[in-house]
């Protein structure tokens, strides 16, 4: 199952785990040395309306959004993607980095 740390210290790691075979990408947090479930996971627009509830969560946040912006490069040729992004969340959940995000 191919899967990307988003963010990980001695607690666990969260983890963007993409299941080819189901077409399901979604974010999870999994104890070391073990996989992220993904009946215990998240989708990636859940993770993102949830405010941080750590500073590894936040981490691991601020990671995600850094893949989407890439992503967003990529496709649209500038981080105006994340403009995208902040039309599907929730405003006052949306962290700084999207809000003020700028290239």
């Amino acid at each position: 199952m191919p899967n990307c740390t988003l963010a990980e210290d001695a607690t666990g790691a969260w983890k963007l785990v993409f299941l080819p075979d189901e077409l399901h990408l979604y974010v999870g947090f999994a104890p070391p040395g073990a996989e992220a479930d993904p009946v215990d996971g998240m989708t990636i627009e859940d993770f993102l309306v949830r405010l941080p509830s750590g500073a590894l969560h936040r981490r691991a946040h601020r990671k995600l959004i850094g893949l989407l912006g890439k992503i967003g490069e990529k496709v649209c040729g500038s981080w105006q993607f994340l403009d995208l992004i902040s039309d599907c969340v929730r405003p006052k959940a949306l962290p700084v980095e999207i809000r003020g995000l700028r290239r």
